[in-house]
């Protein structure tokens, strides 16, 4: 009696489990996390959005004038002529000057139709002077410069051009002159022959 009763009181004080065994667990083929093809997907997104967002925010930012109607609304001003060059050229190249060496050349007829619009912007009178400027070194100033001074020469016009660059000066260079005095050496000493 004395052992059943002892048996009794240790099967009591163990828990009793209700836990049967339905299925045997199984190995996944593919592993739970990462899920690399659903981040992959996420991820191009984003970067196609993110990448499509900053090219529009720099298209918004740029505006430069690029088109000959950007010029008449922004500027209010007239477009005198357009020059194209296919490639870069040095202004001291000996091939340089088109309206010179090849009358016939797409650049050489440019620079007669900018002549032309020059002439007639002031259509009382011939235009007395004219400034070439730009906002950087390598725009073609001194090109456009000497080819609108010959084709102002080769249709009759007394032309003198004057180079006023005092840190570059390449009209000299490119006429294939040599430099005896500057404009700092006139201004300077006036007098002086």
């Amino acid at each position: 009696l004395v052992q059943r009763f002892k048996e009794a009181s240790v099967s009591q004080d163990m828990p009793t489990v209700n836990i049967h065994v339905v299925d045997a667990a199984q190995l996944p083929s593919d592993p739970v996390r990462p899920k690399t093809f659903l981040y992959l997907a996420i991820a191009a997104i984003f970067g196609l959005g993110i990448g499509l967002g900053v090219a529009f925010f720099l298209e918004y930012l740029d505006n430069p004038l690029k088109t000959h109607e950007d010029v008449k609304r922004w500027l209010a001003a007239t477009l005198l002529g357009v020059i194209s060059f296919p490639k870069r050229v040095e202004s001291d190249t000996p091939g340089s000057l088109e309206s010179v060496t090849d009358a016939k050349a797409l650049q050489s007829e440019a620079y007669r139709s900018l002549r032309t619009s020059v002439l007639f912007s002031l259509a009382d009178q011939e235009p007395k002077t004219l400034q070439e400027t730009s906002t950087g070194p390598g725009q073609g100033k001194t090109l456009t410069a000497i080819n609108l001074a010959v084709t102002m020469a080769q249709n009759g016009s007394r032309t003198v051009i004057i180079d006023c660059d005092l840190r570059r000066p390449m009209v000299h260079k490119t006429m294939g002159l040599h430099r005896q005095r500057g404009v700092s050496n006139i201004l300077a000493n006036p007098k002086e022959e």
